[in-house]
């Protein structure tokens, strides 16, 4: 495991980077969390957190999930 921050990525087999998200992770689709991958995790990681800002959410401002 890495403790570089660098070192940490994260990944899903549903979609390539710049890839939109398919309609099933999405509300208009089966509204499901798609499936991810973490590496490089700090040794002793008990915990993580993915914050997204979604500019093209149907509100003003996008949204934060």
């Amino acid at each position: 495991m890495g403790s570089n921050p660098k070192d940490l990525r994260i990944s899903s087999l549903a979609f390539t980077t710049l890839d939109r998200i398919p309609q099933r992770y999405t509300s208009k689709g089966d509204n499901v969390s798609p499936p991810l991958a973490w590496s490089g995790l700090p040794a002793g990681t008990q915990e993580l957190a993915l914050i997204c800002y979604d500019p093209d959410a149907p509100m003003p401002r996008g949204f934060t999930h």
